[in-house]
């Protein structure tokens, strides 16, 4: 049960994954970054009259970003976040959706994110929510997420809210 969507077209992601897109598109900056992209359907839906670039780790999902959800996009890259190929204080929005409950060291990643904003910029995140969808290790192996997680509303704050200065919360 992994999180990665992979479909060629929009209407078969998962809607929840679109949606996050969605909003975010009606409160991003100019200048986005959409961080571990995947296969890139969320940077095509924000980049509409923005510069929208796109990074992931996984070069077979930035072939098919760069094939399959072009339009309108400035730029794929295959790279780490962590290493933040696209350079500091040049975005501004960030968006990271369903990423950091995969990483050893969240807070890493968190902190580029904020180093790539220009002043004034934001970071838009989501995880999963644990009281939403319990988390089982047996839904996921080691390999492909070795330190996937979900989070209580309260990590999730306890987490994001050092690296940014406003934490919207839905009611």
């Amino acid at each position: 049960m992994g999180s990665r969507q992979n479909a060629t077209s929009l209407g078969k992601i998962r809607r929840d994954h679109v949606e996050r897109y969605r909003f975010a598109d009606l409160i991003a900056g100019a200048r986005v970054l959409d961080a571990a992209c995947g296969v890139g359907y969320g940077t095509q839906i924000v980049a509409a009259g923005r510069v929208a670039v796109g990074v992931d780790y996984d070069a077979g999902a930035i072939a098919t970003a760069r094939k399959t959800y072009h339009a309108g996009v400035q730029d794929f890259i295959c790279g780490d976040i962590l290493d933040a190929p696209w350079g500091d204080d040049r975005f501004d929005t960030v968006l990271s959706f369903e990423t950091l409950e995969h990483m050893g060291d969240p807070a890493r990643a968190l902190a580029r994110f904020r180093a790539s904003l220009c002043a004034g910029g934001r970071v838009i995140v989501s995880v999963p929510n644990e009281n939403v969808i319990l988390f089982r290790r047996e839904d996921f192996t080691v390999d492909d997420s070795p330190h996937h997680r979900h989070y209580t509303p309260d990590q999730a704050r306890g987490e994001v809210v050092p690296y940014c200065w406003t934490v919207w919360r839905r009611s």
